[in-house]
Formats: C-alpha cells, sequence, structure tokens
C-alpha cells in the first residue's frame, strides 16, 4: 500500500478471478459518486464441484449494505476482493493490521463500512474458488483473531456507546473459541479453554452451557 502510486487501490488473492470490466466499472462509479469512498460488488461462488453460484443472498438485496442499525456492520455482505478503494481512505482509517494472519480484511471492511461510505453495483465482477486450502477455513486461528479484531473495533471512539452489543457480541465470540478448542480436543498458547469460558460468561452470563462446560473443566482437573 506503502509503494502504490495510483488514485485506487484493489486486491486480487490468489484463488479469486476478476472479470476484465472489473477495475474499469468501478472506477468509473467512484468518479460519478465523489462522496463514495470505495465500491464493491456481488461475486461468484465456485464450488468443488465446480458448480457456481452468487455470493450476495438476494433477500439482501437490493442494498446488502444497508445499515440500519449498528449491529447490521457486522452483517453486512462484503466479498473483500470485490472492493476498490480510493487510496486515501488508508490515510483516513489505517492499513491492514499485520499481526493478523486470517482476519485482517474482515477487521479493515469493519473499519471501512464505520469510516468511509461504500457503494454497491449489482453485478457479479470477481470469483472465489472454495477449496479446502481456503484461509476462513483455519478455523482456530481465524475465530481467535475474530475475538481480537472484534475488541479493536469495539475500542474505537464510534463504538463507544454500544456497551450492550459488544457484551453481546464479544461473548458469543469468546465462547464460540471455546466450544471450538473443545470439540476439537485442542489447546490455544496463550490462555486454557477455561480463560475464555470465564470471559465469555462475564460478558454475557445467561448462557446455561457456558457454565456447564466450566464445571465439567472444573471437575476433571480435580
Amino acid at each position: 500500500i506503502e509503494l502504490s502510486k495510483g488514485t485506487y487501490w484493489c486486491q486480487l488473492a490468489s484463488d479469486d478471478l476478476m472479470d476484465e470490466r472489473n477495475i474499469q466499472m468501478k472506477v468509473d462509479f467512484l468518479k460519478r459518486n465523489p462522496r463514495f469512498d470505495a465500491v464493491c460488488s456481488d461475486a461468484y461462488v465456485l464450488e468443488p464441484d465446480h458448480s457456481v453460484r452468487r455470493m450476495i443472498p438476494p433477500k439482501v438485496k437490493p442494498n446488502p449494505l444497508e445499515v440500519k442499525h449498528i449491529r447490521d456492520l457486522f452483517r453486512t455482505k462484503i466479498f473483500f476482493s470485490s472492493l476498490l478503494f480510493r487510496k486515501s481512505v488508508f490515510d483516513r482509517i489505517g492499513n491492514f493490521d499485520e499481526s493478523m494472519r486470517h482476519y485482517e480484511d474482515k477487521e479493515m471492511k469493519l473499519r471501512l463500512q464505520i469510516y468511509c461510505k461504500v457503494g454497491y453495483i449489482d453485478e457479479s465482477l470477481v470469483t472465489w474458488r472454495s477449496h479446502a486450502s481456503n484461509t476462513s477455513k483455519i478455523k482456530a486461528i481465524s475465530r481467535k483473531e475474530k475475538i481480537i479484531a472484534y475488541e479493536k473495533i469495539f475500542s474505537l471512539p464510534e463504538m463507544k456507546g454500544h456497551r450492550l452489543l459488544r457484551r453481546k457480541m464479544l461473548g458469543d465470540e469468546y465462547y464460540k473459541y471455546a466450544r471450538f478448542l473443545i470439540d476439537q480436543g485442542e489447546t490455544d498458547g496463550d490462555h486454557r479453554v477455561s480463560w475464555y469460558l470465564r470471559h465469555s460468561l462475564a460478558l454475557h452470563p445467561f448462557r446455561p452451557k457456558g457454565y456447564y462446560y466450566l464445571m465439567k473443566i472444573y471437575f476433571r482437573n480435580l
């Protein structure tokens, strides 16, 4: 990003395909709409059996980016490789968080929606190939980085007034990660599973299964 000299920026991952019209259509959109900072589009998903579907469900159209409530930020459908930014956006919201390996694009999308206006083109201009080695399938790292990303997003000044949403969403993610570790029989290099369960319950205490798993770990360690 620091080395790029142009007015616009987009990325293309190694397992994605770009329609030859993609960049031109999105640059034209931003030229026609100066109040927008970035633009995205729908995308095709190429499944392992070679079937193809559109990524954004019809039920969220015609405006999949509409945010009626702050929680909608976490539900909007933006495929990162479909985004084209004005490069000046990075001066406003910062670059990618390089401490993350598999969730850095999703954390960037949240910041982008908080600080910028994003347009949408209802046409599939990129293709994502679904396969077993997609980094999003590395669930342990991705789930943990999702917690880190949410902690970072909810620490922004613009999110200070949404404490209940923070407790609900972070409580859910701490619990999901703990359950994943339990179900997979895996361990975490930073904390014990019980640490994640306790954090989940401190944020969102009305979760009986959280107490069940915590007590199960406690009695197993006696």
